[in-house]
């Protein structure tokens, strides 16, 4: 008989693996990749189903999720041809037209691209099941601290894997993906540079926060340390400066957030925050030299980027903003 701890076991490992999948085999790009992550997340799910564990309330993640998976799935159902004339006049035209010169039927739907549509309903539908899966595996102090712990393990890894084809100059991810439409500045499982930064700024606030947990062996620590300044040297090293932003953003709310943790009136026990201070100014220090030798060691073309970039990049044509426009 699977107890429940066997149970919650057996969907954080379906779950943990989904993450590493997501993020190390070539940042989930491949449809392949995306049915692995499907599929297992799907296996995550399905070793809860028998709990009995309910939500108290219905999280807002899941809300807005559920409202996208609807409006994307609306989008593939059925119309007749005069109903689809009457919402999209335009779209239902050149989707006719288009039709007509390549001798095929389309399907009748508001999408005018359904196969487009239907990849994109696949991955919200996973987007969803992993939010109602963390959220449920973080009912707790320690499940809360699975979760977080195997984003951060899961990024220090990416980092990993950077550094290594960064170190031996290698030109092909894992030796086996030539990347094809992307020249990122370092090589990582993210082949978008702005992607792989976002997610190692993630890493390295993580990192750090970890560091600053009590429940936990010093070994555990050294971990999250090294994680943090893996995760920081990738970031700068990937010469986005969002992702550079973001880092020094997300650390700065991240201490602010512990600072004012600390002195709040509910932590005020004066038998605990002797012992508390004792402990956490090593780490302090450990991981601000952490942080120092990542920073000095991978910031030297970012800082250059910063230092040129200005608003006259609002108005150039090729730039990120022309695109948002």
């Amino acid at each position: 008989m699977v107890t429940v701890r066997a149970r919650d076991r057996i969907s954080i490992a379906f779950g943990g693996a989904a993450l590493l999948a997501s993020v190390l085999m070539i940042g989930g790009a491949l449809r392949w990749v995306q049915a692995i992550v499907a599929g297992l997340v799907a296996l995550a799910l399905a070793a809860q189903l028998a709990s009995r564990r309910r939500f108290a309330r219905t999280s807002p993640l899941v809300v807005v999720l559920a409202i996208a998976v609807g409006l994307t799935a609306v989008q593939l159902i059925p119309l007749p041809p005069g109903l689809l004339e009457a919402l999209n006049p335009h779209g239902n035209e050149l989707r006719s037209d288009g039709a007509a010169l390549a001798g095929t039927a389309p399907w009748q739907v508001i999408s005018l691209d359904p196969a487009g549509t239907l990849r994109a309903l696949a991955f919200l539908v996973t987007l969803l099941g992993v939010a109602v899966f963390g959220l449920r595996i973080s009912g707790s102090e320690r499940g809360r601290y699975l979760v977080l712990g195997g984003v951060a393990v899961t990024c220090g890894l990416a980092a990993a894997v950077t550094g290594f084809h960064t170190l031996l100059n290698v030109g092909s991810l894992y030796g086996v993906y030539d990347p094809v439409h992307a020249t990122p500045p370092i090589l990582g499982p993210l082949l978008n540079s702005n992607h792989l930064g976002g997610l190692m700024a993630l890493g390295a606030v993580l990192g750090v926060g970890l560091a600053f947990y009590q429940r936990q062996a010093s070994q555990v620590r050294v971990l999250w340390v090294v994680i943090a300044a893996g995760c920081s040297a990738t970031a700068l090293a990937s010469l986005s400066r969002g992702a550079t932003l973001a880092l020094g953003l997300g650390l700065v709310t991240m201490i602010a957030l512990s600072v004012a943790a600390r002195l709040s009136p509910a932590n005020n026990d004066p038998l605990r925050q002797p012992r508390a201070l004792i402990h956490e100014v090593p780490i302090t220090i450990v991981i601000a030299f952490g942080l120092a030798v990542a920073v000095y060691t991978s910031a030297g073309k970012v800082v250059d980027q910063l230092d040129n970039t200005s608003i006259v990049e609002l108005n150039q044509p090729l730039s990120k903003y022309a695109a948002w426009r």
